[in-house]
């Protein structure tokens, strides 16, 4: 079975997308400019980070657009690129 690599979640104007970089890094991206990189030890402690975090969105309002789905390529933006984790991780070391 294939597994989704991304998910991204609207409310509004707003967005929260989540790529599964690797087995073990979870970027998310969003609301606004936030930027995050969550590392994990091993693959079951990101599953369960990732359902925790998509109930809680869910409970806040959010609702499930799509999975593998690449926001940067949905009308709100014409960039068609997802960048790699260095320069997430670049970005967030920057602010």
């Amino acid at each position: 079975m294939l597994i989704p690599t991304s998910w991204l979640f609207v409310k509004g104007d707003a967005s929260v997308w989540m790529y599964r970089a690797t087995a073990c890094d979870l970027l998310i991206y969003g609301p606004q400019t936030e930027r995050i990189r969550c590392g994990f030890s091993n693959e079951s402690g990101l599953e369960s980070y990732q359902a925790d975090l998509a109930s809680d969105l869910l409970a806040a309002g959010w609702e499930l657009l799509g999975e593998g789905y690449d926001r940067r390529r949905s009308p709100r933006s014409a960039s068609p690129t997802v960048p790699s984790p260095d320069a997430v991780k670049r970005r967030h070391d920057d602010q």
